[in-house]
Formats: structure tokens, C-alpha cells, sequence
């Protein structure tokens, strides 16, 4: 994933997840294809994070282009934003944890989650 592992800063802002998803879901299905289900799921209460857009964006678009190289056959990509407690001692990847965040992944066959998650304004 060749957009998390780079190192540039970008420009933070307070952004709703929520909102940024819905305007990315055309650009995201047409980079994941046809093959690749994307189902969006949005919190129900706000979800605003610090985050730069453009480098959420890459970070999604490389997501999608990874899922549709690694099942041409079809796969469900589930995207859901929502609140939790992040855990200080989580691992973190360049763009995602210069704003203070991580990404988890876990993996078993037939089903690999990835989680961004991105810090609150307080």
C-alpha cells in the first residue's frame, strides 16, 4: 500500500467522515470495479476527524485498487466510520499516524478487515 507507507505532510483539517465517504463512493467504485462490492455504512451521530482530505482519499483509492487486484473475482468491501477509544500503543502507519491515528488489519481466508482510524477534534 503504497500511499500509507509515504512520509509527505499534509494539510489537517476537521472533516466529516461520514460526508467525505459519501463524495468518494463514484470514485472508489470505479477504482475497486465492477467485480467488488462497496457497501457504505455511515454513523448515525457526527464523525469528524483531523485528517487531510486529498491523503484519505489516496489512502482509500490504494484500498480499492488492492481489492479489486486481489479478488478479480468479487468481494464485498464494507467502508463504516463511527466513533471509538483508540489505543495509544496501536501500531501506526506514515500518512494515516500523522495525524495521530492507525490502521488495523486482520486477515483470515475469505475476509481481510482494514481500520483507519482517525483522532477527534476534542
Amino acid at each position: 500500500m503504497k500511499t500509507i507507507s509515504r512520509q509527505q505532510r499534509g494539510r489537517p483539517a476537521r472533516i466529516d467522515l461520514s460526508e467525505t465517504l459519501s463524495d468518494l463512493l463514484p470514485v472508489l467504485r470505479e477504482a475497486a470495479g465492477p467485480a467488488v462490492l462497496i457497501e457504505s455504512v455511515p454513523s448515525r451521530e457526527p464523525c469528524v476527524a483531523v485528517s487531510d482530505p486529498n491523503h484519505l482519499r489516496a489512502v482509500l483509492l490504494d484500498l480499492a485498487t488492492n481489492a479489486r487486484d486481489a479478488m478479480p473475482r468479487g468481494a464485498r468491501w464494507r467502508l463504516e466510520t463511527g466513533t471509538v477509544e483508540l489505543d495509544p500503543d496501536a501500531a501506526l502507519y506514515a500518512i494515516v499516524s500523522q495525524h495521530g491515528g492507525c490502521v488495523n488489519v486482520t486477515s483470515e481466508p475469505g475476509d481481510t478487515m482494514f481500520e483507519i482510524l482517525l483522532p477527534s477534534p476534542r
